[in-house]
């Protein structure tokens, strides 16, 4: 990737070797049931869940729209959901799970 583009305060977009393509949104965040990913730019992509010692504890497939990801039965804490994508490349998002 080539660099982040700023909008005010708020990251609105990264960009790949100039093309300006939207972050994707990752909610709620913390969470305790279940969490969004909208990532429309990486669909049909992978995501995966990895917790901070960097074992994978979930992952699936992008889809267009919301990709629901479901975190009931994991232990509180601090998880990274990596988004792969041939055209987009990867990005990882923190998720906080809370009790």
């Amino acid at each position: 990737w080539c660099g982040v583009v700023w909008c005010g305060v708020v990251w609105c977009g990264v960009v790949w070797c100039g093309v300006v393509r939207p972050l994707p949104l990752l909610f709620p965040n913390p969470t305790n049931g279940q969490c969004a990913i909208q990532a429309n730019a990486w669909a049909g992509g992978q995501w995966s869940a990895v917790d901070a010692r960097g074992r994978e504890v979930a992952k699936g497939r992008l889809s267009h729209g919301t990709t629901t990801v479901p975190v009931a039965g994991w232990s509180p804490g601090v998880y990274f959901i990596q988004l792969h994508q041939a055209d987009c490349g990867a990005i990882s998002l923190p998720l906080y799970v809370s009790e």
